[in-house]
């Protein structure tokens, strides 16, 4: 999703000010002292919404901010409140580039690739963190957007999931200031909801499928069978991770930087660990 500045109707406020919308106080977080304090609240509103995820989790984005921020991005994260308490959170980031006197600064989601299905996407479905059902944080946050013309050109955005409140919020808001906004549809969701279990989920499959499962499952067997073993010790999970990045720089992965044998592909993965 990208929209371009248009028309803008609020003034702006001076600088660290917060914008007062319909019952909520919006403030901007640029240093990563004010990031790491959200933790908490980001948090517990990330299981409380539509789309509990965790690619949306604070752990998740500050490991990438940790391996991949820096100029030219920087901190832009948006947190709406009310009454003090967080409401919502748009885990934004600010990139400048251009020449003085000419450039362009472009607000993107955290972690987001280079585009939607780029194979190095290290994060599935983004949007702005709210409570399930509650799209007010995202209109106060858009508010703030609108109140801050000098802070920003044009925002670009994805993988926005299938029924996003983000989605529908900012396309309402560039109707009604006057913003073009350009939609484009590349997948319905980059994330698969699957079955607790693996007999539901083999139902699922075509017959061709599990035929194909079945031949491939009885040739490993022959080879010397297949061990099946849940890592949970950090050592087992080092021992892993070194096994599939052996199996990645082997794989089309490799030769299209996105293998576990990249080093900032790796880094992110063993930030998590």
């Amino acid at each position: 999703m990208g929209s371009s500045r248009g028309r803008l109707l609020s003034p702006e406020p001076g600088p660290g000010r917060g914008t007062h919308a319909a019952g909520f106080t919006v403030r901007c977080c640029h240093t990563e002292t004010g990031f790491a304090s959200l933790r908490s609240g980001w948090n517990d509103l990330v299981a409380q919404s539509a789309r509990p995820s965790l690619y949306l989790t604070h752990e998740w984005m500050s490991d990438w901010w940790r391996s991949s921020g820096g100029p030219p991005r920087e901190l832009f994260v948006l947190l709406a409140e009310r009454d003090g308490e967080p409401a919502g959170i748009a885990p934004f980031v600010r990139i400048t580039r251009g020449l003085p006197g000419l450039s362009l600064r472009r607000i993107e989601l955290m972690t987001m690739g280079r585009y939607a299905y780029s194979p190095r996407n290290l994060s599935a479905s983004l949007e702005c963190i709210t409570k399930a059902g509650a799209p007010e944080p995202i209109a106060a946050i858009t508010d703030y957007l609108s109140s801050h013309p000098r802070e920003w050109d044009y925002l670009r955005l994805h993988p926005l999931p299938d029924g996003s409140e983000t989605l529908t919020g900012l396309v309402r808001w560039s109707e009604e200031h006057g913003y073009s906004c350009n939609v484009r549809h590349v997948f319905s969701n980059a994330v698969i909801e699957l079955p607790h279990e693996w007999e539901s989920y083999l139902k699922e499959l075509s017959s061709r499928f599990r035929k194909n499962l079945r031949h491939n499952t009885n040739s490993v067997e022959k080879e010397g069978g297949v061990t099946i073993f849940e890592a949970t010790a950090a050592d087992h999970l080092n021992t892993l991770l070194d096994q599939m990045t052996d199996i990645e720089m082997r794989s089309w992965k490799h030769s299209g930087g996105v293998s576990l044998g990249s080093p900032d592909v790796r880094a992110s993965y063993e930030s998590q660990m």
